[in-house]
């Protein structure tokens, strides 16, 4: 898996995908989990992984030959510097018939080590060789902000690399990069009191964007105002005034301030924050300005 964490140019459903495979497989990058196994883990149908598994096939990242594994299953072979191609010469291999693996139960086999053999450096989506694709990029820079700023590692996992792939999906490679590394560097309450959480960032991330260009001149002014309201006990939120954009949780304090009163009065138990699109709501408890 770390091969594929490192090396691989996918994002997205595919790398999840290819990273299923590379958790099954042994020494060789040879694994045959099942359709619907692989589909499981990825959390898609079954169809959608089958596309998947042929657009990396088509990069050079994967091997697989249909039918070929165990109960009918297909027979894999993740890519890699040093993987010799057993598929080589054509043909349906059967796991008991490939060099070095003895067959199994469905996922994995016993192996030898591999026999290495020289390759070129993969070229990466950027286009320069060896270097990593833009979502490794991506969770490679959040990795080294967390262990900086909280002396913490932060584990790969499926689930954060969904995440980062739909932020560089929505920004594009560089702005999201930027944005990653902007972020773990704002001092912001907000961010500081989740840990600067992976998902805040994602949620956040169009707005931290504007910051960026607002900072380097190249866009016009970020919106002036937000909207404060108050949460009423049966669910009604009552708007209030507006006031200058800026950390959520320093908005809701400066409501509570302002309106103690009429929080009091009306029973209010929250204060919800309104920024564009996005809005945050907080208990008066969180808001204290003791």
């Amino acid at each position: 898996m770390a091969y594929v964490w490192q090396h691989s140019q996918h994002d997205g459903n595919e790398l999840i995908l290819l990273l299923a495979i590379a958790d099954f497989a042994n020494e060789h990058g040879i694994a045959w989990p099942s359709i619907a196994t692989l589909a499981r883990r990825a959390r898609i149908d079954e169809r959608t992984a089958q596309r998947a598994i042929k657009r990396i096939a088509a990069t050079g990242e994967l091997r697989f030959q249909p039918g070929a594994g165990p109960a009918g299953t297909n027979l894999y072979q993740v890519v890699m510097q040093t993987t010799k191609d057993l598929f080589e010469g054509g043909g349906n291999l059967p796991p008991g018939n490939l060099p070095g693996v003895a067959k199994g139960p469905v996922g994995g086999g016993a192996a030898v080590p591999p026999e290495p053999r020289t390759t070129s450096k993969r070229k990466s989506v950027s286009g320069q060789a060896g270097t990593a694709s833009p979502v490794a990029a991506c969770f490679k820079a959040y990795q080294d902000g967390i262990r900086a700023a909280y002396n913490a590692e932060y584990p790969p996992s499926a689930s954060a690399n969904g995440k980062l792939a739909n932020l560089v999906k929505t920004l594009g490679a560089e702005p999201a990069l930027a944005v990653v590394r902007y972020y773990l560097q704002s001092k912001k309450p907000f961010y500081v009191t989740r840990r600067h959480a992976l998902e805040v960032l994602v949620k956040d991330a169009t707005q931290l964007w504007l910051e960026i260009q607002q900072a380097s001149g190249t866009v016009g002014e970020a919106p002036k105002k937000a909207t404060g309201y108050l949460v009423l006990p049966d669910g009604r939120a009552l708007m209030l005034d507006d006031y200058p954009v800026g950390d959520h949780l320093s908005i809701a304090r400066r409501v509570r301030t302002e309106y103690a009163n009429m929080i009091q009065a009306k029973k209010a138990g929250a204060i919800a924050v309104q920024v564009g699109a996005e809005r945050r709501t907080f208990t008066i408890q969180e808001v204290s300005c003791g």
